[in-house]
């Protein structure tokens, strides 16, 4: 799943947060979950949150969304936030794409 969440996002077809809900989809055709991924990266999330992570948490529900979020700062140094992420230098926005699609796959 995080392959296909980083060939979307590089090859531009999406932002990060669209990257990561395409990926869920496309293995979970079952799933009806919709969120507003298209006005949801490049740091526009809900509190600034990384648009990755913003899919991913919410793709995953309210009984796991604080895991998804946990294990995703355990990656990311310590981070949740689009403009800290990036100032940190730690991950990159692709690396933050394909994290947050392997988290949502681990946690369900």
């Amino acid at each position: 799943m995080e392959e296909e969440a980083k060939k979307f996002y590089i090859e531009r077809r999406g932002n990060c947060a669209q990257s990561v809900e395409y990926a869920w989809k496309k293995h979970n055709e079952q799933n009806n979950n919709n969120i507003d991924s298209s006005s949801s990266g490049h740091g526009r999330a809900a509190n600034g949150m990384c648009g990755a992570l913003f899919a991913a948490s919410e793709l995953a529900g309210d009984d796991k969304r604080e895991k998804v979020i946990e294990q995703f700062k355990k990656k990311s140094g310590g981070h949740i936030s689009c403009r800290d992420i990036r100032q940190s230098r730690k991950i990159s926005c692709v690396d933050c794409v394909a994290t947050a699609a392997t988290i949502l796959k681990e946690t369900l």
